[in-house]
C-alpha cells in the first residue's frame, strides 16, 4: 500500500476537518436532543454536500489516491466532529455574560470567552494595540496609562461604521487565532466547551458560525437593554447607549438564525433555570 509522506497526509486530515464539524451540525438539526424554536430546522444542500464531500472524493479517486487517504480523512473527520462546539450569543446588555459565568462556576463548562480575547489581543505593547493607535490615533489611549479606552474607541467606532470595519480588519484575524487555538485544547483534554461571541451572527467571517454546531441565542426585549446600559454605564450619553444598540443585527433577525433561544426576562434564578434546561 503507498503511504502518504508526512505532509500530504497532514494536509488530507486537515481539509477534512470541515466535513467533521458540518457532521455535527447536521446531526443537531437532524436529531435535535434539546427543545427548539417553532420553526423549520433550516436544512440546505450544503448541509449534506460538506460532511459527506471528502468521501465523494475518495471514491471517485480511489484507483489513483494512496489507500492512506482514507486513515488522513478519518482522523480529518473525527478531529472535526470533536472541535465543533455550542456558541452562546446575544446582544449587548441580554445577560450573556451571566450565562457564561453560570455554566463555567456551576455547569463545569469551558468558557472561551471572546470579548476576553478581544481585549487581550488590543493589550498595551501587542501588535494589535500598536495597529490599532496607529490606525485611530492616539485620541483613543487613556492618558494617564496609555492603555487603549475602550470608551473613547468605542464612540467612534460604533458611530461611524466604515471606522467599526478598519477595527474588525485588526483584530479579527487575532482573535480568530486565538479561538481556534483554545478550541482544539480544550476539546483534546476533554472539557465540554461554550464559544462565547457577543457578534456571532453579525461577523463578516463565517469560520466561528461554522464552527459552532448549534447557535443559543440569549435573547431581551431593547427596552431591558436601555435600562440595563444605563445601570452599568450612568455617565453614557443616551446617543451612544442608542448607537450601541443599533450598532447590532436587529433582535427579530438574530431570532430567525438562532437555534436555540433562552429568553433572559426575570429573575436570576428563572435565567439559572432556563440554562440548565439546556446545558446541563
Amino acid at each position: 500500500m503507498k503511504i502518504l509522506n508526512p505532509i500530504a497526509f497532514g494536509l488530507v486530515a486537515l481539509i477534512s476537518i470541515p466535513s467533521g464539524i458540518a457532521a455535527k451540525r447536521l446531526y443537531r438539526k437532524i436529531k435535535a436532543s434539546r427543545p427548539h424554536l417553532s420553526r423549520p430546522c433550516g436544512l440546505v444542500a450544503t448541509d449534506f454536500l460538506i460532511p459527506i464531500l471528502p468521501w465523494v472524493i475518495l471514491v471517485l479517486m480511489w484507483n489513483k489516491t494512496p489507500k492512506s487517504y482514507i486513515f488522513a480523512n478519518l482522523i480529518g473527520f473525527i478531529l472535526g466532529n470533536r472541535i465543533s462546539v455550542i456558541g452562546l450569543t446575544g446582544s449587548i446588555a441580554s445577560g450573556k455574560s451571566t450565562a457564561s459565568s453560570y455554566l463555567h462556576q456551576k455547569l463545569g463548562y469551558a468558557i472561551i470567552d471572546a470579548d476576553k480575547i478581544a481585549r487581550e489581543v488590543l493589550e498595551k505593547g501587542t501588535s494589535g494595540y500598536h495597529e490599532v493607535v496607529k490606525t485611530f490615533g492616539s485620541a483613543i489611549l487613556d492618558p494617564s496609562t496609555g492603555n487603549i479606552d475602550r470608551i473613547a474607541l468605542g464612540s467612534v467606532i460604533f458611530a461611524d461604521a466604515s471606522r467599526r470595519r478598519a477595527l474588525e480588519k485588526i483584530t479579527h484575524p487575532r482573535i480568530l487565532y486565538r479561538i481556534i487555538r483554545s478550541l482544539i485544547w480544550y476539546r483534546l483534554t476533554g472539557y465540554r466547551v461554550v464559544l462565547d461571541v457577543p457578534l456571532l451572527f453579525e461577523s463578516r467571517s463565517p469560520i466561528l458560525r461554522f464552527l459552532c454546531n448549534e447557535r443559543v441565542l440569549i435573547d431581551v426585549d431593547t427596552p431591558t437593554q436601555r435600562r440595563r446600559i444605563r445601570e452599568r454605564n450612568p455617565d453614557m450619553p443616551e446617543s451612544q447607549i442608542e448607537d450601541r444598540i443599533m450598532s447590532q443585527m436587529p433582535r427579530e433577525k438574530k431570532l430567525q438564525l438562532a437555534d436555540y433561544v433562552i429568553t433572559n426576562d426575570g429573575t436570576k434564578d428563572e435565567f439559572y433555570a432556563r440554562l440548565d434546561s439546556y446545558f446541563r
